[in-house]
């Protein structure tokens, strides 16, 4: 058998704008492996060894280089089997790969196989290296400034996002504890009027006094909401379970608590779960029927349909 040509590898310099980069050297022949590896440390790259497929794998996802370069042939596996390994995990992270093959495995059309974003041939040459380690580099900065961005930002509107919730929460809060004294201030008041006899100027009071009541119960109501939209939850509901949340929504509210008793339920049986939020669900219903309630005559009933619709739908 011939012997190796001789493999001569300059030190391969960082690019001028990188402090330091790793790169993962994964190829059996040993020949080749030791040369790279003398010109990436004389360029002053950190170099990782490894003749096995599967313990390149696991370099990658503990120690992730800043580029993978390795052998269509390992001690293990075939090098492309590592490549599309690397590409199914989808782990968020982008680790170039440089794939060494021998002339007659290179892509007959000159471009990188797909697995792969560069593929050389063997014997390596300085200046191919230089080409596309230099460009994947400065890809792999640009992928992974973009990234820190980005959780920067995901990490910024999740503060905001809590405080919103907790000023919500703690304004609801304050103003429930008043709105109760009000509401029994404003019964008392009736009561009053009840007893004694009906006075024009008590009436009139009493009638500010509710409508009051009302407007800031109101308030505190779509502060609730805007509340529990930070909170939505997915899943599978029940339709007769939001709706039954609905109308006790109502019963609950100063304002129609009586004229609840006007809504009927006429729900297909059985009807399938739907994928939504139940109390998102049962609050929508709750403004739907109390709009209703509010522009029909008292003595009218309001009522409340469902059906299965097509298209594996519900309709309301």
């Amino acid at each position: 058998m011939p012997a190796s040509p001789p493999l001569t590898i300059k030190p391969i310099p960082l690019p001028s704008d990188l402090d330091g980069a790793t790169v993962l050297l994964a190829d059996r022949d040993s020949y080749t492996v030791q040369a790279l590896q003398q010109g990436f440390e004389a360029g002053g790259y950190r170099v990782l060894v490894t003749s096995s497929g599967a313990q390149a794998l696991e370099l990658l996802a503990e120690l992730r280089p800043n580029v993978l370069l390795l052998g269509t042939e390992l001690a293990d596996m075939d090098g492309l089997v590592v490549c599309r390994t690397v590409r199914a995990r989808g782990s968020g992270q982008f680790t170039p790969m440089i794939l060494m093959a021998s002339p007659r495995q290179v892509n007959p059309t000159g471009g990188p196989d797909y697995l792969v974003d560069a593929m050389i041939t063997k014997p390596v040459e300085h200046g191919e290296l230089m080409k596309w380690l230099w460009h994947l580099l400065r890809m792999k900065q640009r992928f992974d400034r973009v990234q820190r961005e980005n959780e920067q930002l995901l990490e910024e509107l999740r503060e905001v996002e809590k405080l919103k919730s907790e000023i919500i929460t703690v304004v609801s809060h304050e103003l429930r504890t008043p709105l109760v004294q009000v509401k029994a201030a404003v019964s008392l008041l009736a009561e009053e009027i009840d007893k004694n006899g009906p006075r024009d100027q008590q009436i009139q009071i009493a009638n500010m006094a509710t409508q009051a009541v009302a407007r800031l119960e109101s308030v505190i109501e779509n502060i609730r909401q805007l509340d529990q939209t930070q909170r939505v939850r997915l899943e599978p509901v029940a339709i007769e379970e939001s709706v039954d949340l609905a109308i006790r929504y109502l019963e609950r509210s100063w304002k129609s608590r009586h004229a609840a008793e006007r809504v009927r339920k006429h729900l297909a049986a059985p009807l399938p779960p739907v994928w939504g939020d139940k109390k998102a669900l049962a609050r929508l219903l709750q403004l739907l029927l109390d709009n209703a309630l509010k522009f029909s005559s008292e003595d009218s009933l309001v009522f409340v349909l469902a059906k299965p619709g097509g298209n594996k739908t519900v309709l309301i």
